[in-house]
């Protein structure tokens, strides 16, 4: 079964993308904080990170670059409400940084894509 880490902030986004995931029949971890991310990271194995470019202990940039270093081969996707550095997020190591100001379709289906394409290759971009 393939396993996604979620990492975000604000607990009823969380929920429903454990939900969302669970009924897509996922193995779904999630925190709050980047630090309990990356120590998820070192002792488990994902399919997917999904970060929040804005988290309450530090910048979803940050978390992402840590990820890419400790585990390069898995998909990141960092999404936001708004409009973010997409060429950053993508310096530090994500696959696609995601828009979600009109809802988490386009976010669904980025990790959707890049879950069964894991060699996804870096550097693309998907906006809602």
């Amino acid at each position: 079964m393939k396993r996604i880490l979620i990492v975000e902030g604000d607990p009823s986004v969380r929920e429903f993308l454990i939900q969302v995931f669970e009924k897509w029949n996922y193995e779904v971890d999630s925190t709050a904080c980047g630090r309990e991310a990356v120590g998820r990271a070192r002792s488990s194995a994902y399919s997917l990170y999904l970060i929040a470019a804005a988290l309450p202990d530090e910048p979803g940039i940050d978390l992402c670059r840590q990820l890419s270093a400790l585990d390069g081969g898995t998909p990141i996707v960092v999404f936001s409400k708004e409009n973010g550095n997409v060429t950053l997020a993508v310096e530090a190591g994500a696959n696609a940084y995601v828009r979600t100001g009109s809802g988490l379709g386009s976010l669904l289906n980025q990790a959707l894509s890049l879950i069964a394409d894991t060699t996804a290759p870096k550097r693309t971009q998907q906006e809602a």
